[in-house]
């Protein structure tokens, strides 16, 4: 697996107690496919779509169901579930695309979140970011707690959890919250070389296990929510 076959995983586990045969789920974020994949080999009927033309021409070329499209202009028949895999922090307005999400669902339909808290990093957590890209030879994305704050409010200007949290819970009832492990994902994004597999599955278990031991944040959001 490449690592980011790994995170895909990671994700998949997550999902896979809530997911049945002969659904459909629609995928808002797509990104390379990695994801999409392991859903449509679980025989999950998976429609995946991305705003960016060069995740759903990566998608395309693992025969995955994938069109280019902007969410909150996104039309099509309903779904059994919607996933946001790690893209919601970044669609505005934010009460808008929870609407669409809603609107799009069948009764009682799924809204699956993979997304993360950027507002509870510390310097603790870019300290130990840092250390892991450093053994593997990799440039400090975030060199501080303030350069991680620029990027995620200044330039890219994400949601915050509870602020997803919150809007969720307006439109759906059932709302299961859960804090998890995140930060190994921006060495994830560095990384396709198989042999850097290892490494990655490394740091995924050391960061559950210091979160466990309450010495790392779980900045990784995950809800389930129900029509």
């Amino acid at each position: 697996m490449t690592p980011n076959e790994i995170a895909a995983q990671d994700t998949l586990d997550f999902l896979l107690p809530h997911l049945k045969n002969n659904i459909r789920l629609l995928e808002v974020g797509c990104g390379q496919g990695h994801l999409a994949l392991l859903l449509s080999n679980h025989g999950i009927q998976t429609r995946a779509i991305d705003i960016a033309e060069e995740a759903i021409v990566s998608s395309k070329e693992k025969n995955i169901d994938a069109i280019q499209a902007d969410f909150l202009n996104y039309e099509d028949n309903l779904f059994d579930v919607i996933l946001f895999s790690r893209s919601l922090h970044h669609i505005t307005p934010l009460e808008q695309a929870v609407a669409k999400a809603h609107a799009l669902l069948k009764p009682h339909g799924f809204l699956l979140l993979e997304d993360f808290a950027a507002e509870l990093a510390n310097e603790t957590s870019i300290d130990w970011l840092k250390q892991k890209q450093q053994i593997i030879g990799l440039p400090y994305k975030f060199d501080s707690l303030k350069d991680w704050q620029e990027h995620h409010y200044h330039k890219h200007k994400i949601a915050e959890s509870e602020e997803m949290i919150n809007t969720i819970q307006k439109l759906f009832s059932k709302n299961n919250v859960e804090r998890t492990a995140y930060l190994y994902r921006y060495i994830v994004q560095a990384l396709e070389n198989e042999n850097n597999s290892q490494f990655v599955k490394n740091i995924l278990v050391e960061e559950k296990k210091l979160i466990s031991k309450t010495s790392l944040v779980p900045i990784g959001l995950r809800i389930v929510a129900v029509k």
